[in-house]
């Protein structure tokens, strides 16, 4: 709400049927339609509308540029539409749902998809457009893949959710200081058990004096498909990695009750 109306956005329709942005009065009258999307400033609308109490700032799930999705504003008599970023998939991803929230003059936002690892993205993006920064890209198994909805802030963290991804592979929930702190898979890192060598192109060694405690091993890559599975019966057991593509994978260890998640780079 702002001030007298009610502002909102509807996902399809309007003059080229790919979604509006309209006003209403909180008793139902005085409705209005204040933009169209015409596809290159946007395509298909999800979520709200947020207020910095001069403009009106959304996103588009698609549309834009790259067809990936655009941040826009507009003032809230309809004048003034500007897209402000294009999401480009890679550097600061696509596919955002969630309106972004407005935190220290920036905004913060999602995307379902994109970044490094094609399973979303958090971003940090100046109310002018510039400075887009992409602050965390979803890994899928250590911290969860396709966030969706808006963020929320308390002032000091921002905490939000994932559909996907994470232990069980059913989403996350996650939180992100804005100093850069994260919580993520390091967090999860154990010092009781050691993985070498790390990095490593032919094999690597998982060994601790409490790692027969576990019962099984299984490594996932970042996208959560298993490339290894074994049972543990030894204090030290192995895993050939010789036929595995390079990239990062988590050696996951459980006992049914528990699980431990180590980091592994394969080179």
């Amino acid at each position: 709400m702002n001030g007298t109306f009610l502002y909102g956005m509807t996902q399809y329709g309007g003059a080229n049927g790919i979604g509006t942005i309209f006003k209403i009065m909180p008793n139902g009258t005085g409705y209005a339609k204040l933009h169209d999307f015409n596809g290159s400033d946007g395509n298909a609308p999800i979520g709200g509308l947020i207020s910095d109490a001069t403009h009106l700032y959304g996103t588009t799930e698609s549309g834009g540029t790259n067809n990936h999705g655009v941040i826009f504003k507009i003032m809230p008599n309809g004048t003034g539409f500007q897209k402000i970023h294009d999401f480009n998939q890679t550097t600061s991803g696509r596919f955002p749902r969630g309106n972004p929230i407005l935190v220290g003059g920036n905004l913060y936002g999602l995307t379902q998809a994109g970044g490094s690892n094609n399973t979303g993205a958090l971003y940090k993006v100046s109310l002018t457009g510039t400075d887009m920064t992409k602050l965390i890209d979803f890994t899928g198994f250590a911290n969860g893949s396709q966030p969706e909805g808006a963020l929320m802030h308390d002032g000091t963290i921002f905490y939000g959710s994932t559909s996907q991804g994470g232990a069980n592979f059913g989403g996350t929930l996650f939180k992100y200081a804005a100093s850069g702190s994260s919580a993520n898979v390091e967090a999860n890192l154990t010092s009781e058990i050691t993985l070498f060598p790390n990095p490593s192109s032919d094999f690597v060694i998982v060994s601790g004096e409490n790692l027969d405690q576990f019962s099984q091993m299984t490594v996932y890559s970042v996208e959560g498909k298993v490339v290894a599975s074994k049972p543990i019966l030894l204090k030290t057991e192995m895993v050939s990695t010789i036929n595995w593509s390079k990239g990062i994978y988590f050696v996951v260890l459980s006992n049914g009750e528990k699980n431990k998640m180590i980091k592994f780079q394969k080179i």
